[in-house]
């Protein structure tokens, strides 16, 4: 990959929009003269994000979206390496599956009262409770009075 590919992402009746692997969001005016400037950003609790047009775009997202595609999928998390997340260069950013904890063990199975699931979904239905609420429990969340007398643990690998 050229560290200055940019990749144009969304296209508009004045304007496209591109990403750079350096994590750099642009605009181009599409007239005759092509003029192009990078987008202001922001942060908020979610990270560092760029409006284009009305809608607000995370940049970690964007980057991960369109330069790391075979890594990145629904669901996965991405993080900054150095914790710095204003850098969002594709050389900065980690796809984390989500199915790690924060002590960064991976948890596939539940056991409720002796008895072994093969996810948390799974448990879940057995437990008749609504779809959410053990990830609640285990992040310490809710309080889990719907599952008292219940011994309920996540099951590493």
């Amino acid at each position: 990959m050229i560290e200055n590919e940019r990749v144009i992402f969304e296209t508009s009746k004045h304007y496209e929009y591109a990403v750079y692997p350096s994590g750099e969001v642009t605009k181009i005016w599409r007239g005759e003269i092509k003029r192009e400037t990078p987008l202001n950003k922001y942060i908020d609790d979610g990270g560092m994000l760029v409006w284009v047009g009305k809608r607000k775009l995370y940049v970690k997202s964007l980057v991960a979206n369109t330069f790391m595609p075979d890594q990145y999928g629904r669901g996965d998390v991405i993080k900054h390496i150095n914790g710095d997340i204003e850098d969002c260069s594709v050389n900065n950013l980690r796809i984390e599956k989500r199915d790690f904890s924060l002590d960064n063990r991976s948890y596939t199975k539940v056991r409720v009262d002796g008895v072994e699931y093969k996810s948390i979904a799974a448990a879940e239905r057995a437990l008749f409770v609504s779809h959410g609420y053990l990830s609640k429990y285990f992040k310490g969340q809710v309080s889990g009075k719907i599952i008292e007398g219940r011994k309920v643990e996540l099951v590493g690998e």
